[in-house]
């Protein structure tokens, strides 16, 4: 029998990131989805931003714990950080049409046996990231959207290998 793949490109395009490790607290994933133009339309004003601060990325926890990039003249500057932060944030509004995001509490993965872990091929994140596959797909059912839907995770993400 022969297989017929969907050659289809994409319509809406899901991304996601990771924060946290196996050995911490916790493993979150989240992300956004969007369409392609939109995804390739949020690029240039999210770069023009960070640039008008000199900024080469943008990190949350590097943001949040003023190091890196941030270390200097931004721990102290409220007004700086509140006006870059409400910046990015209505790019992002601007640009995508829902939130997904899910945290796997090390404490109760834990719990699941080594047995499951290996035949499901399962750590913190890639279950973190198949729930927000899933809930990705439970809102494309409640609005009726049929696939096909990309999906793209960090690389280098802690766990994702």
């Amino acid at each position: 029998m022969r297989t017929k793949y969907n050659r289809e490109p994409a319509r809406l395009v899901a991304a996601f990131d990771a924060a946290g490790k196996e050995d911490s607290e916790c493993v979150v994933v989240a992300g956004f989805i969007s369409s392609n133009r939109d995804w390739n339309s949020f690029n240039a004003p999210w770069l023009d931003r960070l640039k008008k601060d000199g900024l080469d990325y943008f990190h949350m926890v590097d943001f949040a714990q003023s190091r890196k990039q941030f270390a200097s003249g931004w721990k102290d500057d409220e007004e700086r950080r509140r006006l870059l932060y409400g910046d990015l944030l209505d790019i992002i509004k601007s640009h995508v049409y829902r939130q997904f995001a899910s945290v796997i509490e090390i404490g109760t993965f834990d719990t699941l046996s080594n047995e499951n872990k290996k035949e499901y091929s399962l750590n913190a994140y890639t279950l973190a990231g198949r729930s927000c596959a899933a809930d990705v797909r439970k809102w494309q059912v409640q609005e009726r959207f049929q696939p096909p839907t990309g999906y793209a995770f960090e690389d280098g993400d802690d766990g994702s290998a």
